[in-house]
């Protein structure tokens, strides 16, 4: 993939925490010549007392998926996940210098929709990105009733002002609260479709190929 001109990897899953050799993974990717960005996307629940070592196995950024801010609510949405061990994850990554930080917040109409204000606040003293993730359907399950679009937070917070994206290609607009530190970014992909901006590909646990997280193929 490098020599072809790939030069950011992205670590994910499933949960790439629960890798016992992911410090030798991270620092192997590393030493690939034209690779100059390894990101990992985690849940958090292994991420307090690492991010040192990870940065120094030479991961560049982190995001966390953080879908409520609320602890008991946190613990029923992901099946009895500690949200107390996420936010001490976030802040000793901040504290190694993981920045900025981007929180994946997938958004449901009656499960986590009323703690939008919350996630914008972290945004306010803290180099961390909130990221509004349209939900998606995958499988057979659609829940279109639930969804909350992009427009409909911008139609809420009126106060959000538009900024360049940091970088190419990348799947959500930005926006920022006026003196905030942070950004707010909105991941559109069923009401504002990035698909010809899209340059990603997959490789999936078993060596497959998937160019879309939206097909099958």
């Amino acid at each position: 993939f490098a020599r072809i001109g790939v030069n950011k990897v992205r670590l994910t899953g499933g949960e790439p925490m629960l890798r016992r050799d992911l410090l030798e993974i991270i620092s192997g990717i590393r030493a690939i010549d034209g690779i100059r960005e390894i990101v990992m996307t985690t849940n958090g629940q292994h991420l307090p007392g690492m991010s040192e070592r990870l940065k120094e196995a030479g991961l560049s950024r982190l995001n966390i998926s953080l879908d409520s801010l609320q602890p008991e609510r946190y613990k029923q949405i992901t099946g009895g996940g500690s949200l107390e061990r996420v936010r001490t994850g976030l802040e000793e990554a901040l504290a190694a210098g993981f920045a900025p930080i981007k929180l994946n917040v997938v958004l449901l109409r009656g499960v986590n929709h009323d703690e939008i204000d919350d996630f914008i606040a972290l945004t306010k003293d803290r180099p961390v990105q909130v990221r509004f993730i349209e939900y998606m359907p995958l499988g057979e399950s659609d829940r279109a009733d639930a969804r909350i679009t992009g427009d409909e937070i911008l139609a809420s917070h009126p106060t959000l002002i538009p900024v360049e994206p940091a970088y190419a290609g990348q799947p959500s607009r930005d926006y920022q609260m006026p003196g905030s530190i942070g950004r707010v970014g909105l991941i559109n992909p069923m009401s504002h479709r990035f698909c010809a901006d899209c340059n990603r590909v997959r490789v999936m646990s078993d060596g497959m190929l998937r160019p879309c997280l939206g097909s099958n193929e």
